[in-house]
């Protein structure tokens, strides 16, 4: 049996699910669907026959597509169909359609998977497909889920969905249905940090008596509810990775009720006081969602939640859900866990789990969050993750009235959120991490919140969500709400005046504009974050200069398009980096292509460009790829020409982008067939570029430095989660030095 080298777990920390492109939107029609109460009562029906009705111009004609979801919304219907081939579901190809409450479809979104060829018949039965896994990552448990799907990789390609509890909070593998292989693996835990009473025991120290709703009546009483639904229990022994066994050992305290103290000391690891409070929160932020629609009461939304939860009987400061969920006597498919902490308790600040509640019901409400580490043919595509962390956000402070989050738990550590914050913005702030950038959401939704009101803005955040494609990015939340804003002056609950306020906050916050392709202007400067390859090696005790011999680059988050003006003859797209966070100097690649996008493959399970028409490789800070009459292929004023940088540097890089039309002046180092800048490497313009660039261009020394300058031997180890908490904290020197520079 093989043991799994560093590199192998580094690639697969990053093959993960390539799903989502970008999803096309499509207006409704004028005319119900049927009758409104036939349309409404049997919308998988009324939708299905829209749909296909209009398959030619959705694109859907010859696409499979069966109805999984359908979430009530402002009194209509939003109905999810999945692709499916032979049957077998497509992961992230899919059709999501909105209904309002007259049977008037609004809108349809669309991202399938066109022309499919793929074998789907397996080669490889499940047990078969967990032995392949077992050879290749050494021994693994029993897997929890096991499903046929296909997955957007090279024109599709049948995988084993493995849902495996090796880690804490599980993991989710993919592996080749044919031959066997690895294709892709990520964490199924969302999880947080963090350190609660009628709110938290900050803001609301003095414990309250309180009715506990919907506890079921059971002999003898225990903390169960939801018809059988939720089981409070506490933590006896084990550890997130190899599962937790758990008890129920509290009853009431007197008569029927279950008035406990705090306990004297808080990290009381069987704290009977903490186990009440969780019941009693879950219990109310699920009636928020109940009341906007999600549909609560399935059997697949059985919850068991931990209480004073430790790690093999060590403190765990942390908080997170699973849905590998619990097995044995309090057996569920949904966990949410809450850390017994090093210096007090998790359970005793409701933020924090009801932040967790929030990733519980958007996976089983919606399933749109493909999490951190998914990448497509764009590239990297952490958004869905960013979404969902932004909107538990939202939601804890909702339910909560109060825009402070974590004031007990996070606070201490330096981690507490406000929602008040509005000081980040689409694209420049965001710099790929799901927290950091997940601030931008639950400030936007806060800020809709406090435009139309708590109701309104509740309704307009869930119906969003409830129409965001799988692996969806910024631009599909955004136009969401737009739909949804106007959905609710159809209602009667808002009025135009106030769709009008909910735009302002998009464009103001850059939601307006904020899909995956920016569209740069002349004079415009964007901002960028590229991660450096060292933090990334500490995750695995790898230096920078291995991972860079082993081929791996971190892409800019987004892509850029400039579109030329009549007269233009050539485009010029410029960038200059700042190192942060690492050692050395920059070394990155800028790519381009005319009418189309740049690219992106799995290469050994990383992110890697598999197609572009030109190329420049830099190790300075400021680069410039120029395209024009000279370059190969030869500018074409027609043309759309879209821009991504690729970084292998050691350091985290600080990105400055622009893009306008090239004007040569005399003696320009660079330019010319297309040629890089000072410090460039190659030539854009292909093998027969002659204008300039390369080895330095015509007006630059050359670069005699071929290293990174960072450590390449000893790097600390470490763990994937503590490199990507990494990845947020560099957030606060990336705002200070894009303040620096701007000042």
């Amino acid at each position: 049996m093989r043991a799994t080298t560093p590199f192998a777990c580094l690639a697969l920390l990053f093959a993960a699910a390539p799903a989502h492109a970008d999803a096309r939107w499509f207006p409704g029609t004028n005319a119900p669907l049927a009758a409104t109460s036939q349309a409404l009562a049997a919308p998988e029906v009324a939708a299905e026959a829209h749909i296909r009705g209009r398959e030619i111009e959705l694109g859907i004609d010859g696409v499979g597509l069966r109805a999984t979801r359908t979430l009530k919304s402002n009194g209509g219907r939003i109905v999810r169909f999945a692709q499916t081939v032979d049957g077998v579901r497509v992961i992230g190809g899919g059709v999501v359609v909105r209904i309002g409450d007259d049977a008037v479809v609004r809108r349809i979104a669309v991202d399938v998977l066109r022309d499919v060829q793929v074998d789907t018949v397996p080669s490889l039965d499940a047990d078969e497909a967990r032995s392949a896994l077992e050879d290749q990552v050494g021994s693994v448990p029993a897997p929890a889920n096991a499903e046929l799907v296909i997955v957007r990789i090279d024109g599709g390609r049948l995988v084993w969905q493995l849902d495996v509890r090796d880690i804490p909070g599980g993991s989710r593998y993919w592996v080749d249905a044919h031959d066997g292989t690895i294709v892709a693996r990520f964490d199924l835990a969302r999880d947080i940090q963090g350190r609660v009473y009628t709110m938290n025991s900050v803001e609301s120290p003095t414990p309250t008596d309180v009715l506990l709703p919907l506890i079921d009546s059971t002999q003898p009483g225990r903390l169960n509810g939801w018809d059988g639904l939720l089981s409070v229990t506490n933590y006896v022994s084990g550890s997130s990775q190899n599962g937790f066994t758990v008890e129920q050992a509290v009853g009431p305290s007197s008569g029927q009720d279950f008035l406990y103290d705090p306990p004297a000391n808080p990290t009381d690891p069987t704290d009977a006081f903490a186990q009440v409070n969780l019941y009693y929160h879950l219990t109310a932020v699920r009636s928020l969602f109940a009341g906007l629609g999600a549909e609560v009461d399935g059997a697949s939304w059985k919850l068991t939640a931990v209480a004073n939860a430790l790690e093999d009987g060590q403190s765990l400061d942390n908080a997170f859900f699973s849905p590998m969920g619990i097995e044995g006597s309090f057996a569920a498919p949904n966990l949410i866990a809450i850390g017994q902490g090093s210096i007090g308790d998790f359970a005793y600040d409701s933020d924090v789990f009801k932040h967790e509640f929030g990733h519980y019901v958007t996976h089983n409400a919606i399933g749109y969050n493909l999490g951190q580490l998914n990448f497509d043919e764009l590239g990297l595509s952490p958004f869905s993750g960013s979404i969902d962390e932004g909107i538990a956000d939202y939601f804890a402070c909702s339910d909560n009235d109060d825009a402070e989050l974590g004031e007990a738990s996070l606070e201490p550590l330096g981690a507490g959120r406000n929602l008040t914050n509005t000081s980040k913005t689409c694209p420049n702030d965001l710099i790929g991490e799901v927290h950091a950038d997940g601030e931008v959401i639950g400030s936007l939704s806060w800020s809709i919140r406090e435009a139309v009101g708590k109701e309104a803005g509740d309704q307009i955040i869930w119906g969003a969500l409830s129409s965001m494609p799988e692996g969806g990015h910024f631009g599909d939340f955004s136009e969401g709400i737009v739909a949804t804003a106007n959905d609710l002056v159809t209602a009667g609950t808002l009025t135009a005046e106030d769709v009008t306020a909910v735009q302002a906050i998009l464009a103001d916050r850059g939601l307006d504009d904020c899909g995956r392709i920016i569209a740069l202007s002349e004079g415009q400067t964007t901002n960028g974050t590229l991660f450096g390859l060292e933090l990334l090696g500490q995750a695995f005790g790898q230096s920078c200069s291995s991972l860079q011999q082993f081929g791996l680059a971190m892409p800019s988050l987004f892509h850029y398009s400039w579109t030329p003006s009549a007269g233009d003859i050539g485009v010029r797209f410029s960038v200059t980096m700042t190192p942060i966070g690492g050692g050395g100097g920059p070394e990155y690649t800028i790519f381009a292509r005319a009418n189309d996008t740049v690219r992106f493959s799995s290469a050994g399970g990383f992110p890697s460009v598999s197609v572009s028409d030109y190329s420049a490789d830099f190790d300075v800070e400021t680069g410039e790829l120029v395209i024009d009459a000279s370059s190969d292929p030869p500018f074409d004023p027609n043309a759309t020409y879209d821009f991504v940088v690729v970084s292998s540097s050691c350091p985290t890089l600080a990105m400055e982008a622009s893009a306008g039309p090239f004007e040569p002046m005399v003696n320009e180092g660079g330019g010319g067939a297309g040629g890089a800048n000072e410090g460039g490497t190659n030539a854009a313009g292909g093998n027969d570029s002659t204008g300039g660039g390369g080895s330095g261009g015509d007006g630059a020394d050359d670069d005699e430095d071929d290293g990174c300058g960072c450590k390449t031997v000893g790097a600390p180890a470490g763990t994937p989660v503590g490199a990507l908490l990494g990845l947020g904290a560099l957030a606060v020197v990336v705002a200070r030095r894009r303040r620096a520079r701007s000042s």
